[in-house]
């Protein structure tokens, strides 16, 4: 069931966070599965995930509660960009982006 939270979902908490203060959102696609979403009551609320893969595009939709931030690592390929809301982001790009979020709800696109 862990796998199910943290692997696939990709919901758990940083390395030294108390209580998902701290957040670290790490969806792992594996195989032929192309979409998968999960939820987590943590003491600030509940956390969300829902992503899936289509046309080789990633897209992440994930809500972070109220007094936490989530540190998101996304599945990033060569050539791709990395898009919040719809806004293209600057980022360094080697196989894996990690985006800092505040609490909020937010559409991450990687295409």
């Amino acid at each position: 069931m862990e796998w199910f939270y943290s692997g696939l979902a990709g919901i758990g908490q940083e390395e030294g966070s108390v209580g998902f203060k701290q957040l670290k959102i790490r969806p792992q696609p594996v195989g032929d599965i192309t979409n998968a979403s999960g939820t987590f009551h943590t003491p600030y609320g509940w956390i969300s995930t829902n992503w899936k893969i289509q046309n080789n595009n990633f897209f992440l939709t994930v809500t972070i509660p109220t007094n936490s931030s989530a540190n998101v690592y996304l599945p990033v390929k060569s050539g791709q960009a990395v898009y919040i809301n719809g806004k293209k982001q600057s980022l360094y790009i080697d196989e894996t982006a990690i985006i800092k979020c505040g609490s909020g709800k937010y559409l991450i696109e990687v295409k």
